[in-house]
C-alpha cells in the first residue's frame, strides 16, 4: 500500500556531478519497508548508474549500482528496511555526467514507490474555546509534518490517526483565535496517546471603527473590543499592529499601523470599502482578529490620487494561510517588465501570478496556493518575488494544508 502521505511527483535535476531523478519527501516514520520499482536501459559501457537513499534529506547512501549495458527495457525492484523515526526519506536514481553531447546513456521509466507501514496509533484530546462565538467543531487539529486534519465533535473531543513515532507537535487552529500547540508528542502503533487539553484564546475584533474625509484625506479611528489589561500567561495581549484595508473597485490597498488613529490619501472618488484587522504575534504564531465593522460609502469629494513615493512589496495576509492569501504592493513608477512569481525553498519557480506592464500605484494580487498547472502546493515555506526594471523585492509566505 502506498504511504498515504506520499505526495508529489519525481523531478529531474542535473549538474556538474551528474543527473538525478529525485523523489519528493517521503514520511518514513510509519514504514517497515520501502520498495522502489522501475524499468531501465543503459546504452553506454563502463558507465556506473544506480539508486540512492537519504534518511535525513542531505546524506545519500548507494542502495544499488551497476555498470552493465542493458539494451532492452529491464524491470528493477529494490526493497529496503526503514529505521524508526525516519521522518524524511528521499530516493534518487542517478547517472554520472556525459561529456560527449548526444551520447545515449541511462533510460528510466515507470517509477513506482510503495511501502508496508505499521498499523496507525491515535492522538486523543479535548479542545476548548476561550471567548468569542467560535464553533469548536471547526477547529483544525493537525500532527505535523503530516498535516492530516481532523475536527473535534460538539463537545470538543477529537481522535487523530497518526503513524507511530515522535512528532514535532500537534497544533489546533481556528480563525480569530490564538493557536494552541503541544510540542514533541509520540504515539505507538495500535495505541492511543492522550494529549489532554488544548485551549484557544479568542482575539476580539476592532470595534467602533469611524471615519471622516477632508479633501482626499481619509481619517480613521477605532478601539479594540477587549480589555487590554487582561494577561495571558503573563503576556500583554495587545496587538503588535493593525492592518488597514481600503478597497475601491478592483484596487486593494493595505497598510499597517501601531496606533488606533490612521490617515491616508484616497485613490479618487468612488465606492469604498474600509475595515481594520488586529494582528497578534505570540511564540512564533501570527494570528488575525475578526474584521472590524465595515465602512461602505460612495465618496465623491476626493481629488486625484497621489502616486506612492516608494516601491514596496508588502507582507501577504493572512500568513500562514490555508486556502488563499493576498499580496499587496506599491509601485512608485510605471514599469513595462512587472512580474510577481512564487518560488519554493529550492529556488524553483512554482507559479507566475502577474507578468507584463504595470502602471504606478497601489494594488494587490491573490495567490490560491496552487502552482502553474493548477495543483495545490505542499505545505511549507515559499517566497514571492516582485520584479520590475527598477528593482526586485522578495518576501516569505507559509502554506498550511
Amino acid at each position: 500500500a502506498l504511504n498515504p502521505y506520499f505526495n508529489g511527483n519525481f523531478v529531474f535535476a542535473a549538474g556538474s556531478d551528474g543527473a538525478y531523478i529525485l523523489s519528493p519527501v517521503l514520511n518514513g516514520n510509519d514504514l517497515q519497508s520501502l520498495t522502489i520499482k522501475f524499468n531501465y536501459m543503459n546504452l553506454r559501457p563502463n558507465y556506473q548508474y544506480g539508486c540512492l537513499l537519504s534518511r535525513d534529506g542531505s546524506d545519500y547512501e548507494i542502495i544499488w549500482s551497476d555498470t552493465a549495458v542493458v539494451n532492452v527495457p529491464t524491470p528493477k525492484s529494490i526493497t529496503i528496511s526503514v529505521e524508526p523515526d525516519s521522518w524524511m526519506l528521499y530516493i534518487a536514481i542517478y547517472a554520472p555526467p556525459i561529456n560527449q553531447p548526444g551520447m545515449q546513456s541511462l533510460v528510466v521509466d515507470d517509477i513506482n514507490v510503495s511501502g508496508i507501514h505499521h498499523a496507525p496509533g491515535y492522538f486523543h484530546g479535548h479542545v476548548t474555546l476561550s471567548g468569542g462565538a467560535g464553533d469548536v467543531t471547526q477547529v483544525s487539529i493537525q500532527a505535523y509534518p503530516d498535516f492530516q486534519t481532523v475536527h473535534p465533535d460538539a463537545n470538543g473531543n477529537y481522535i487523530l490517526p497518526a503513524y507511530q513515532g515522535m512528532y514535532p507537535g500537534v497544533i489546533a487552529t481556528l480563525p480569530g483565535y490564538q493557536w494552541a500547540e503541544l510540542d514533541s508528542v509520540s504515539v505507538i502503533s495500535g495505541q492511543t496517546t492522550n494529549l489532554g487539553e488544548l485551549s484557544l484564546e479568542y482575539y476580539q475584533p476592532i470595534t467602533e471603527l469611524t471615519h471622516s474625509v477632508s479633501g482626499n484625506i481619509l481619517d480613521l479611528q477605532w478601539t479594540l473590543g477587549r480589555d487590554l489589561s487582561k494577561k495571558i500567561v503573563n503576556r500583554d495581549i495587545s496587538p503588535n499592529l493593525y492592518r488597514v484595508h481600503i478597497q475601491k473597485n478592483n484596487l486593494n490597498f493595505t497598510d499597517t499601523t501601531t496606533d488606533t488613529h490612521y490617515t491616508h490619501a484616497l485613490f479618487g472618488s468612488g465606492n469604498y470599502t474600509i475595515y481594520v484587522v488586529a494582528e497578534f504575534y505570540f511564540q512564533g504564531q501570527l494570528v488575525y482578529s475578526d474584521t472590524s465593522n465595515v465602512i461602505t460609502e460612495n465618496i465623491t469629494s476626493v481629488v486625484d490620487p497621489t502616486i506612492p513615493a516608494v516601491t514596496r512589496l508588502n507582507q501577504n495576509y493572512p500568513n500562514p494561510f490555508i486556502s488563499i492569501t493576498n499580496i499587496p504592493f506599491d509601485l512608485a513608477k510605471k514599469t513595462t517588465t512587472f512580474s510577481i512569481e512564487i518560488f519554493n525553498i529550492k529556488g524553483e519557480k512554482v507559479k507566475t501570478l502577474a507578468s507584463g506592464a504595470k502602471a504606478a500605484g497601489s494594488d494587490s494580487i491573490i495567490w490560491d496556493g496552487s502552482d502553474d498547472s493548477g495543483r495545490k502546493v505542499a505545505s511549507g515555506v515559499y517566497f514571492y518575488k516582485m520584479t520590475s526594471e527598477h528593482q526586485k523585492i522578495i518576501k516569505k509566505a507559509i502554506v498550511i494544508h
